[in-house]
């Protein structure tokens, strides 16, 4: 096995190089021979795999566990179908192994489809680096699709919740992958438009946006540009999809709580709020916590996060948005960035913000305001209590006369009875649709 790789990154050496004497095609013939390689080093391991499940089935027929021999064998017939890998306790040691060593040819892999990728467009063959960067997307997202996952077996319960949190991963997935596709095409046709009016400086700078959208998957196009509205829909695509799996991530919670299995319900939980499985974001999260003395500061503990936000939010930024943890409901406000620390500032409308982080009367205050919702004895005053300026509103705040009740939540200008943990973020971009709808004006 050691050999076989050897001989996959020599190949990717000498595909960097190039040959003019290998033939017409020296980047594709070399790739072609390198997916031979790839090949045969999956297939081996994979042999190895099968070879531990009979090992497996035979453990399993000699204790008489006629219930984990019926697991082994779907899971067996699922691996040799699709490739999704096992979850039997029996096949951990072979799967991580397999994993392992997966993990090593699929990056050799893509290194590789990168390269020629790079070599095509510097020779000016779009279509081929087109065709190469889709194929290699196409491998990049079959790869992510075989992880570990449920296993459904006849006569056997499965976990509905954590199926169709699956299912919705795998959804956001392939919508994200359309959307990147799209968008790259989008580069591509600019790319061409410009080769024909022969604009040699244009093109030059589309192609160094589509190397950049190749490898952090965004960029920054001309105001009012062809490219600026593909961004646009680019965004938006990327957006719901991620609002979609966050909603069902919220929907699992609650049904792991309510039918008492608490352990699941956190993990899920813990996930959420890091972001895992939610994918690239057009928000940049500056705060996240059930404490808001953290606000404006760089913290990260087990109690939430935060950040500075001189050196962390972009001057440009046009809106912030204050969400609850516990069920995802937003709301959005149109801001700018020196806003965000002041004491309070009157926004559009009805509306304002405070943010100064200021303690007092038992409490801090940061969040959105409505300026006619005044707060009365026992009510959050999200603006503090100073200076006779009482505002109900979203976010963190203040119990009006009663200092020693401590710190304060509210929501749509109602008080919460326990701590609420908030979320605040800020964009540079514009709204879409959906979150229009949220938009405070």
């Amino acid at each position: 096995m050691r050999r076989l790789t050897g001989r996959i990154v020599l190949l990717i050496g000498i595909l960097a190089g190039g040959s003019a004497a290998m033939g017409a095609d020296p980047v594709g013939e070399e790739l072609d021979r390198l997916k031979g390689l790839y090949a045969e080093a999956v297939n081996r391991e994979k042999a190895t795999v099968d070879a531990a499940f009979e090992a497996a089935v035979k453990e399993g027929l000699a204790a008489g566990d006629l219930d984990a021999v019926g697991v082994l064998v779907a899971e067996r017939d699922v691996f040799t179908k699709s490739g999704k890998l096992p979850t039997s306790q029996s096949m951990a040691e072979a799967i991580q192994a397999y994993q392992q060593k997966k993990s090593h040819f699929d990056s050799t892999m893509l290194d590789a489809y990168g390269k020629a990728v790079k070599q095509y467009t510097q020779q000016l063959k779009i279509e081929e680096a087109t065709r190469v960067r889709d194929e290699s997307r196409v491998f990049a997202q079959a790869g992510s699709a075989v992880a570990a996952g449920p296993v459904t077996v006849p006569g056997r319960t499965d976990d509905p919740t954590m199926e169709k949190l699956n299912a919705a991963k795998e959804r956001q997935a392939v919508a994200y992958e359309a959307a990147r596709k799209e968008m790259a095409e989008a580069i591509d046709r600019e790319i061409k438009a410009l080769a024909a009016k022969g604009d040699l400086d244009g093109v030059k700078n589309a192609q160094a946006m589509k190397a950049q959208f190749d490898k952090e998957g965004d960029i920054r196009p001309p105001a009012n540009s062809t490219l600026e509205r593909a961004k646009r829909r680019y965004n938006y695509q990327l957006s719901e999809a991620a609002d979609r799996l966050a909603g069902t991530y919220r929907l699992a919670i609650r049904e792991y709580t309510q039918s008492g299995r608490a352990e699941q319900a956190q993990t899920l939980q813990k996930e959420l709020l890091s972001g895992v499985g939610i994918g690239p974001q057009r928000w940049l999260v500056i705060f996240r916590s059930v404490d808001p003395r953290m606000w404006n500061t760089n913290h990260k503990s087990p109690l939430g996060m935060a950040l500075e936000i001189d050196s962390n939010v972009p001057d440009n930024v046009r809106y912030v948005r204050v969400r609850r943890m516990d069920t995802g409901d937003s709301v959005i406000l149109g801001i700018v960035k020196v806003a965000l620390t002041q004491q309070w500032v009157q926004g559009p409308g009805n509306f304002g913000w405070a943010g100064s982080n200021n303690s007092a009367y038992g409490g801090v205050s940061v969040g959105i305001f409505h300026k006619g919702w005044l707060a009365g004895r026992g009510d959050i005053s999200i603006t503090g209590a100073m200076y006779g300026r009482r505002n109900r509103g979203w976010g963190f705040g203040v119990v009006v006369y009663d200092v020693s009740a401590g710190q304060g939540y509210g929501w749509e200008g109602k008080r919460f009875t326990k701590p609420v943990a908030f979320e605040i973020a800020v964009t540079v971009q514009e709204l879409t649709e959906r979150e229009r709808k949220l938009l405070l004006q």
